[in-house]
């Protein structure tokens, strides 16, 4: 899974890593780097036809800058581009874990602006981002969150999405 630590932009009070794809997702940095990797992970298979290649769209991001991540990256381009780039790749996927831990399309209207013990029932993915006594960083799951991805995956390879 890649995506979240190359979210990183200027403006988001981080090492800066993210390069804006504006409207043409496909030929960004981000996508041609992606399909770079996707040929490379093809050569070390052990049969002609190589690996089984997966994609999988990154957890939302559940607070703004949380480990100076850009939110907007996160929460609506990958989703678009990554199943562009599964496309283009001819490889399995993606598997939407963003989806699978709360992410929705209207992130901007619907999520809160954080998880809190406070708002756990409220918005119903934050189980997948607190424990009973806190709230982690907003960016990694917690332990349910983790176990709830795994099986995402497990599903999904089982499956052969």
């Amino acid at each position: 899974m890649l995506g979240t630590n190359d979210a990183k932009d200027a403006g988001s009070q981080a090492s800066h890593n993210w390069q804006d794809c504006g409207s043409n997702l496909g030929s960004c940095s981000y996508a041609t780097d992606y399909a770079s990797l996707i040929e490379v992970i093809r050569g070390f298979g052990t049969t002609q036809a190589g690996p089984e290649i997966y994609t999988m769209i990154p957890p939302p991001l559940m607070q703004l800058n949380a480990h100076g991540v850009n939110q907007t990256v996160i929460n609506s381009v990958l989703p678009q581009i990554i199943p562009e780039i599964t496309r283009n790749g001819q490889v399995r996927g993606p598997i939407d874990i963003f989806a699978g831990l709360g992410g929705v399309p209207n992130w901007k209207q619907t999520m809160p602006g954080s998880c809190t013990l406070q708002n756990l029932g409220a918005w119903p993915a934050c189980k997948y981002f607190c424990d009973a006594q806190s709230c982690g960083d907003q960016c990694h799951p917690s332990d349910a969150g983790y176990q709830h991805m795994a099986a995402m995956v497990m599903a999904a390879v089982d499956g052969h999405i």
